[in-house]
């Protein structure tokens, strides 16, 4: 299956998700799967709701005020990084925009993609 990249604005970054996350959790939004293999094999919508669900790459809309606290200088983790997540993590939620998001634990990140 081919997974659509979303590739973030680091200049102009926005949350229009209208989900601000609390404490420790991490706002992501993980990439839509495409209707159509690369073969033109058209994938059940079932099917599309799984594999977005078990994506492991996603990007950072917003953190919680005490995410990474122990990080004096500079978070590790931004707004607008591709990060790499722990399958199946977080509680999915639909943003104002339509959209659909996961809030996560910041464990839950296992590296940022550069």
């Amino acid at each position: 299956m081919t997974i659509v990249k979303i590739v973030p604005n680091k200049t102009k970054f926005v949350n229009e998700s209208g989900i601000i996350p609390l404490a420790d959790k991490v706002l992501v939004r993980v990439p839509e799967v495409e209707e159509k293999s690369a073969g033109g094999v058209i994938i059940p919508e079932k099917a599309r709701k799984r594999e977005e669900q078990a994506g492991t790459e996603a990007v950072v809309m917003a953190l919680g005020d005490s995410s990474y606290l122990e990080y004096t200088g500079e978070k590790p983790v931004r707004p607008g990084d591709m990060v790499c997540i722990a399958r199946y993590a977080g509680q999915l939620y639909t943003g104002n925009d339509g959209a659909e998001y996961r809030i996560i634990n910041e464990d839950d990140i296992a590296g940022v993609k550069t």
